[in-house]
């Protein structure tokens, strides 16, 4: 196994959050459930379907609105690749403040 190929995923925060994703084809932002975090993406279930390759634009609490692209799509779970580095931790902590 060669180090440092790409292939390693950052580590994911499992949680359960409230997110918002525009998207361009649909006229009204669409309520997601993000179940887990990174960095780098996030995997999310969504009551319509999204294809591989559609630009999407996330707001996640605490962190903000954040650009990204559908990398898979099944049923109705996807996983999006941002365009820039979050701090999942500062997501977590909105879930955490309200315990």
């Amino acid at each position: 196994m060669k180090i440092g190929s790409g292939n390693a995923r950052e580590p994911r925060s499992a949680m359960y959050l409230r997110g918002i994703v525009k998207h361009p084809l649909h006229l009204q932002p669409l309520i997601v459930t993000i179940k887990n975090l990174s960095a780098s993406g996030m995997m999310a279930e969504a009551a319509t379907e999204f294809s591989a390759g559609d630009r999407i634009e996330v707001e996640i609490p605490r962190i903000g609105l954040v650009a990204a692209t559908v990398a898979w799509a099944r049923d109705m779970r996807f996983g999006a690749r941002f365009d820039v580095k979050i701090d999942p931790a500062a997501a977590k902590r909105s879930i955490t403040a309200r315990a």
